[in-house]
């Protein structure tokens, strides 16, 4: 159905469908070892993380060391992902607003290692979906205030495939009321996300021609994911 919430709502909400289906489908064609990096480590047992984490995770992505930015980023990820949609969620969104994560977050988005803006925008993407916790609004104008959706687009332009990938995820979670979408455009998402686009699909018909050219050369078979 066609949203009646005006053109600037429209052109942001199509040109985030498109961009999540060309996405998926570059997804799907990048080299396997690649993706594996962007993807959490389920070796972690998230069931050990709790609440009473929050304080040390924190701890560890204030600090210097990049190995113990990572190490929290990857947790606090793994504990947002794992926790229960409806009154769990509701909970920990909570005690994260408080805490002041949000802004630290953000400022993660500008982190030199890709595996820390990497965790930290699927944790963003998780606190701002509305189908997770209900209260998922004060998570995004917190994020806001905080010049996150900037941060947001800046990370479209990242060289790296899966930073890019859930940068347009959590986009798409922020941007699910018209007010979002307005201040998404302002701050220069959609043309960011056709840029984005335009690049996939040059990707994928080039690497397309590759595979014509090395048609003949034996088959280098990737393991299933």
């Amino acid at each position: 159905m066609m949203s009646s919430r005006g053109k600037t709502k429209l052109d942001v909400a199509s040109i985030l469908e498109t961009s999540s289906h060309t996405l998926k489908v570059a997804r799907a064609k990048v080299n396997h070892e690649e993706i594996n990096d962007a993807k959490l480590s389920r070796e972690n047992d998230s069931t050990t993380l709790t609440v009473q984490s929050i304080p040390a995770i924190l701890t560890r992505l204030e600090s210097d060391v990049n190995e113990l930015r990572t190490k929290g980023a990857e947790q606090l990820a793994l504990l947002v992902e794992a926790t229960p949609d409806g009154e769990p969620a509701q909970v920990l969104g909570e005690f994260l607003r408080e805490a002041g994560a949000i802004d630290l977050l953000v400022q993660l988005l500008a982190d030199d290692v890709p595996a820390i803006v990497r965790y930290t925008l699927i944790t963003l993407g998780n606190l701002c979906s509305d189908f997770i916790d209900s209260q998922a609004q004060e998570s995004k104008e917190l994020l806001l205030e905080a010049g996150g959706l900037d941060a947001i687009v800046r990370c479209l332009g990242s060289t790296d495939f899966a930073v890019v990938l859930y940068a347009c995820a959590c986009l798409q979670n922020l941007c699910s009321a018209e007010k979002y979408s307005d201040a998404a455009v302002r701050a220069g998402a959609a043309k960011s996300l056709e840029r984005v686009v335009r690049a996939m699909e040059s990707a994928m018909q080039l690497k397309e021609l590759d595979v014509g050219e090395c048609a003949k050369q034996p088959p280098h078979v990737q393991p299933r994911e």
